[in-house]
């Protein structure tokens, strides 16, 4: 698979294309082989490569979020699809946080740590309750650390 005829896929159809494992993997051997052969010639068709890549990942990141948001459906068997799921997760719970009430006027919710964390030079033993920024939180609570306000 190229990256044109993903980029053609993901624009065509309503829903998020599947991407398997072999496909990424077949994309990736050719962008390192590119990569590759740039590194041994220093010539302005590798800055190019490089700047298309990043539009590429750019657009291609965009769509398939905005699919996921609006549609609601990942392919289970896609490679990104445990990644759109949290996003798609965490942009709920933050809504649901801020509608709710339950954030602080700096932005911190209540939460309940689930596992020891050390943030910063900050430590937190499980069971105990803090407040942290929300985004922090939200991502903790995606990863098990913590329990929020309006999940206890």
């Amino acid at each position: 698979m190229t990256l044109y005829k993903v980029l053609i896929n993901e624009l065509l159809n309503l829903k998020s294309i599947e991407l398997s494992r072999d496909e990424v993997n077949e994309l990736s051997e050719y962008v390192m082989n590119t990569i590759n052969w740039c590194s041994d010639v220093n010539i302005e068709i590798c800055n190019e490569f490089n700047k298309v890549l990043n539009e590429f990942s750019d657009v291609v990141s965009k769509l398939r979020i905005v699919k996921a948001v609006n549609i609601g459906l990942v392919p289970n068997e896609s490679v990104d699809a445990m990644v759109l799921n949290s996003l798609i997760n965490i942009a709920r719970r933050y809504y649901r946080l801020l509608l709710k009430g339950l954030m602080d006027s700096n932005g911190n919710v209540i939460v309940r740590v689930v596992k020891d964390l050390n943030i910063g030079n900050i430590s937190y033993c499980a069971d105990s309750m803090t407040s942290l920024p929300v985004l922090e939180a939200l991502m903790l609570s995606e990863l098990g650390y913590v329990k929020i306000l309006d999940e206890l």
